[in-house]
This record gives structure tokens, sequence and C-alpha cells, in this order.
């Protein structure tokens, strides 16, 4: 059983139009968890939370120049108990005849029945934190690297650093917190924390 989605994503796509690596707009790797579970819900008409995704392999970064809209097929391929996922460009650009196939990422969506009932006492992690670090240096540091966040990507927030790792505070910033689309799993909160956590490295 197979199921494939179509669409096209341009430059004014938030995510990507705030989203620089090496002066070039690209969807942001993690950005793959919202869209991948929304086609499940919306697509497959599978409750997200009964599943989860796993082995998800970048492959090629998902590059939108301003004159260049990059068609995506989404295929969800059923494999006996879970999904097989292929992301691809199978269009080609606009104004020319050059095919653009390329692979962007491979996945698998499994159904799960795992329940969390732990909670953490986040007053009592910030109180222990040996140092707590501001998004904006966080963000800083990218830049010198070449990995520009600006707009609704760019979260704000603290690091909390502990001596057994780290508590990581995001949230959307109130000027933009009323763009984009109905969100699962909200890109801007995964991508920051995913650069807070890079503090841990440094630690090391």
């Amino acid at each position: 059983m197979k199921s494939v989605y179509n669409f096209t994503i341009d430059i004014e796509q938030p995510f990507i139009k705030g989203h620089k690596v090496h002066n070039e707009n690209l969807l942001p790797g993690l950005a793959y968890i919202d869209m991948l579970n929304h086609l499940t819900q919306e697509g497959l008409g599978l409750d997200y939370r009964q599943h989860s995704l796993k082995r998800l392999s970048i492959y090629n970064p998902l590059v939108v120049k301003e004159d260049r809209p990059v068609d995506l097929e989404v295929l969800f391929d059923k494999v006996s108990d879970y999904w097989k996922i292929i992301v691809k460009n199978a269009g080609t650009y606009e104004n020319s005849n050059t095919a653009a196939e390329k692979l962007y990422i491979t996945a698998e969506l499994h159904k799960h029945t795992n329940h969390f009932d732990e909670q953490l006492d986040i007053e009592a992690v910030k109180k222990s934190a040996l140092q707590s670090v501001d998004m904006e240096t966080v963000y800083k540091d990218a830049r010198e690297r070449g990995l520009v966040h600006q707009g609704l990507i760019k979260a704000n927030g603290k690091v909390y650093l502990t001596d057994f790792g780290c508590l990581i505070e995001v949230k959307v910033a109130d000027a933009h917190k009323d763009e984009g689309q109905p969100l699962f799993f909200h890109p801007t909160l995964i991508d920051g924390a995913g650069m807070a956590a890079g503090l841990l490295k440094e630690k090391d």
C-alpha cells in the first residue's frame, strides 16, 4: 500500500525565509518532524500521537532559492507493520527542462504505545544549574559559523547547564507567535532546542 503527496515549498515559507546556512535558505532538518506528522494525521488518517518517526536520515539539504521553488514528493510505503517514508524533489525547475530530482530524507513511521509518567521538577533543575546561557548567545555563536536564524525560526529562552546535562527553556518570540500554519511539533522549538544542546559538547 502506497500513498504519495505532492506540494511546493518556496522562499516565503517562514521557516525557510529566516534560516540560512552560508547565505543559502534551506529548510531546518528538524522541521521534517512536523511535516511528516501532519501527513500522518491528515493524509493517512492515522493518529500522530499513537505513532513515532524512527531512523530519519537526511541525505541532501532542502535548499530553496528565490526564483526556484521546490516541488516535493512524499511517499509513504506500507511495509509489514510500519511505513517507509521517502521525501524527494520530483519536479523540474521553472523555465528549465533539466530534471532536478534529489533525495532529501528517508524515515520510518511506527505505531507505538509508549507512555511517560515521569515529571521533571523544572525549578529545582534551574536552581541546581552551574550556568545559564541566553539563546541570543547561542544564535550569535552560530552566526559566526555561517548559520543564521531570524524571524519565526529564531526562538527566545535560556539554557540551564547542570552537572548531569541541561534544561532548555525556549518559546516562540511574541512578535511571531501567530505566524505559520497550525503545528503539531513547532520547528522553532525543536530547532532551538537542537541549537541549545550544542552547548553540552562545548561543556565537555
